[in-house]
C-alpha cells in the first residue's frame, strides 16, 4: 500500500496518499507496541509520542505534533486545509485536504513515526555492554594488526594493462572490469 501511496503522490493523487498513509500509521503503530494493549495512533497521548533515542524527540517534534494531529472536528470543514488532521480527515468533517502539502506532511509524519517505533525498540532491547578482551583476544587482535601492517608496507604501486584479446584477460582483469563497469552503471 505504501508503494501505492508513492504512486499517487508522484501521480497527484493527495487525497488518496493521504487517506493510504494515515491507516498504514494506525495499523502501524497498533502492531508495534502490542505488549502495551495495542493502541493505533490517534488512541496514545502525546507524552506517549515521546522516543527517548530520536530526532523525533525534540520539543517540536511528534508529540507536539499528536495534539494537532488528533485535534476534534465537528462540523463539515470544505475550505482548504493544510494541515494533517487525522480525526477530521478520516471521519469525512475535512473534505478538502487534496493538496501537496496535507500529503507531505503524511509522509513525514510515517517517517517520525518509524523513528518512533525504532526507538521505542532500542529501549525495549538496549544493547548488550561489550565485554573486556581477554589476552588471547587483544594478542589475536595484535597479530591481525602487525600482519596488516606488513602486508601494507610490502605493497608497490604499479600499473596492469588489461588485454585488448577477451580470451588473455586474467582474474585481476575480469574484476577490475566488472568494478568499473558497474561504477559506470551507478551500481
Amino acid at each position: 500500500m505504501l508503494e501505492k501511496a508513492l504512486a499517487d503522490y508522484h501521480a497527484g493523487r493527495y487525497y488518496s496518499t493521504v487517506l493510504v498513509l494515515l491507516a498504514a500509521m494506525d495499523g502501524f503503530v497498533n502492531d508495534t507496541d502490542k505488549q502495551n494493549g495495542r493502541k493505533n495512533l490517534n488512541s496514545r497521548d502525546a507524552a506517549d509520542m515521546v522516543p527517548w533515542d530520536s530526532v523525533a524527540s525534540h520539543h517540536l517534534g511528534l508529540s507536539h505534533a499528536h495534539n494537532t494531529f488528533n485535534t476534534g472536528t465537528y462540523k463539515t470543514v470544505t475550505s482548504e486545509t493544510t494541515e494533517l488532521l487525522r480525526n477530521g480527515i478520516l471521519h469525512g468533517m475535512i473534505v478538502n485536504f487534496d493538496n501537496d502539502i496535507v500529503a507531505t506532511k503524511a509522509w513525514n509524519r510515517l517517517f517520525a513515526v518509524v523513528d518512533w517505533a525504532k526507538a521505542r525498540q532500542k529501549q525495549a532491547n538496549p544493547p548488550k555492554p561489550k565485554l573486556t578482551p581477554t589476552s588471547s583476544d587483544i594478542t589475536r587482535q595484535a597479530l591481525e594488526h602487525s600482519d596488516r601492517r606488513r602486508r601494507l608496507d610490502a605493497w608497490q604501486q604499479h600499473e596492469h594493462t588489461i588485454s585488448s584479446n577477451v580470451d588473455e584477460h586474467t582474474d585481476i582483469d575480469r574484476a577490475c572490469l566488472d568494478f568499473l563497469q558497474r561504477w559506470q552503471d551507478r551500481q
